[in-house]
This record gives C-alpha cells, sequence and structure tokens, in this order.
C-alpha cells in the first residue's frame, strides 16, 4: 500500500463502510493501523473500529498524539482562546446533551472539545485534552462516567468544578431506545460498537418488543449506576465541586438551568431569568421531551419492575415518583 495514498483511503472509509458493509470496512482499518499507519484524527469507522476491538490503548495515543502534534480539532482556536474558566459538564444519554452543549458554546464562545472516546456507560476520558480545557476558554459535554481513572484524571487536570446533567432514567431509557430505532436498528451500524454492551449482530431484525426489553435489561441499569456514581462521588470526593441538573429545568425553565451553570463555573454572563431559546431548527426537538411518557408507553410489568429498581435515595434527591 503507498504510503501517500493512505490519507485518501482513510477518508473514504465512512463512505465504503455503507457499500463494501462493515466487516470489509473494519478489515481495510485494521490493515491500516498494524501497519502504524496512524490518522492525524480518527475518522467514524477507524474509530468504531478501535472501540469494537476494545483497542482503547490506541485510540488514546492517537487522540493524545493530535494534542501533542498540534493538529487536534480547534487548535488555532486554543491559541488564541477568550478568556473564561474550564467547563466540563457529563450528561446521561437522551437528557438534552445536544441542546445543552450548543446553547453553551454560543453564550460562552468557548470551542466545545471531545473530552472522552464517546462510550457508554463507560467513557474514558482523554487526560491530555482535559489539560487543555483547564488552561480556561474552552468547555466539553460528554457522557463521562465517574469511574476511578476518569476522576483521577479530571483531578489531575486541575479540574474542579463539573456539572452533571440528568434525566429520570425511566423516560431517558425509552428515549434511547427511540433514538436507536431511528436509523440505527441495523446490527451492522457502527455506532452499536461506542455501546456496552453493543447492539447484537441481528438487533435489526428483532420484534419492536424485544427491542424495547434489551434496551430496559441494558441501558436502565446502566443509568442508575451511572447517577448514583455521580451522587458517591459529589457526596464524597472533596476534590470535586459538583453540581447536579436535570432535564425538566431544561424542558420547562431552562433560564434557571443556565444561571446555575454560570454561578457554578463562574462564567460571568449574569444571565438572571433572560429568555433562553433554542437554537434554531431545534425548538421542536426539544420542546417534543416528555418527563413521564414512560408510564403509558412502556408496558406495565416493565414499568413495575423499574419502579422496583429505582433507589428510594435517587427519588428523593431529584424529585422523581413511582
Amino acid at each position: 500500500m503507498p504510503p501517500n495514498r493512505v490519507p485518501e483511503l482513510q477518508n473514504l472509509l465512512p463512505d465504503l463502510v455503507d457499500e463494501i458493509g462493515e466487516e470489509a470496512a473494519f478489515g481495510i482499518a485494521k490493515a491500516i493501523l498494524d501497519h502504524g499507519r496512524f490518522p492525524a484524527w480518527p475518522n467514524p469507522v477507524l474509530h468504531a473500529y478501535l472501540q469494537a476491538n476494545r483497542r482503547y490503548g490506541t485510540t488514546q495515543q492517537i487522540f493524545e498524539a493530535a494534542v501533542a502534534q498540534g493538529v487536534y480539532p480547534g487548535a488555532r482556536y486554543l491559541a488564541s482562546r477568550p478568556p473564561g474558566p474550564p467547563v466540563l459538564v457529563s450528561t446521561l444519554p437522551k437528557s438534552g446533551t445536544l441542546f445543552l452543549g450548543n446553547r453553551l458554546v454560543t453564550m460562552t464562545g468557548f470551542l466545545n472539545l471531545q473530552g472522552g472516546m464517546g462510550r457508554w456507560p463507560s467513557n474514558f476520558v482523554f487526560p491530555a485534552v482535559l489539560q487543555l480545557i483547564a488552561k480556561g476558554g474552552a468547555l466539553t459535554i460528554d457522557h463521562i462516567d465517574a469511574s476511578p481513572r476518569n476522576l483521577d484524571a479530571i483531578a489531575a487536570a486541575g479540574l474542579r468544578r463539573i456539572l452533571v446533567h440528568l434525566r429520570d432514567p425511566r423516560q431517558a431509557t425509552l428515549s434511547w431506545a427511540r433514538y436507536i430505532d431511528e436509523g440505527r436498528t441495523s446490527g451492522r451500524h457502527i455506532d452499536r460498537h461506542f455501546n456496552d454492551p453493543p447492539l447484537p449482530d441481528d438487533f435489526g431484525r428483532w420484534p419492536d418488543a424485544r427491542r424495547l426489553d434489551w434496551q430496559c435489561e441494558t441501558y436502565f441499569p446502566a443509568a442508575i449506576r451511572w447517577i448514583a456514581q455521580w451522587v458517591a462521588v459529589a457526596d464524597s470526593d472533596r476534590r470535586f465541586d459538583i453540581a447536579f441538573t436535570e432535564y425538566r429545568q431544561l424542558r420547562d425553565r431552562p433560564a434557571e438551568l443556565f444561571d446555575t451553570i454560570d454561578r457554578h463555573f463562574g462564567l460571568g454572563l449574569g444571565l438572571g431569568n433572560r429568555e433562553v431559546p433554542p437554537p434554531a431548527g431545534e425548538a421542536d426537538n426539544y420542546r417534543a421531551g416528555k418527563a413521564d411518557e414512560w408510564r403509558v408507553a412502556l408496558p406495565p410489568e416493565t414499568v413495575a419492575w423499574m419502579n422496583m429498581m429505582m433507589p428510594p435515595a435517587l427519588l428523593e434527591r431529584f424529585g422523581w415518583s413511582l
């Protein structure tokens, strides 16, 4: 393989995967990486291949090299970043992450950097990227879990203040199941490798009820553990100052939520009670979110099981009801 054609081949992979299939595309990705042809930045297929094969060390190596070589996306921005504190936000999937991130970028002028591998529920952070964020004038919003490894990396970077944004895990599970079903039911879809466990190979051919059951049995317990871990850290780990926000605030009282973020990080935005309109094109998406649809959309036996699984301490702390 001529070295000068490797970057071209890497760039073609996202288009090729739909034509030749995941297995063949991953074979090309493996050949590129095994021969030391590391990309300056991993495209979606290379990144998915690394996740599918649990080559997390290689993934981190690529990201860390990109930072060291100054080719990390946004490197020019980082050289002349605006003044301001660092912002680290961890969100439960399907809690309004896209809207929250877009509004924070608009309000602060900061660049949103990818702080982790994009996995769920175990999302390994990139220490070198956290160190860039810690210099201020930058933010990251990702589904970062409170694992000891991640917490040590966050603390080592000098990041103390964290915002954790949540949603009732019963409704989040329903939203997640629908999200996966919207164009992501194919067992060959590369995004499935960023979930643990990944979607089964024949997931797209399962009946609707079986797919929903699988999501309830995998996503829901993981979401409870994810939330409980952050609560435990907030209550016991003095290295961090953690604030919590919740999806209902984002939907019903966005000004209150962004004022909380402003005050927690010391952004100096002075939002007060000003209206926080959704970004253009996102109004319908974020306003349509429901808080308790799970009560009627899920089978009664699933609702009963979920309610039994909900820790009383989380119900009380975040105002979720049975």
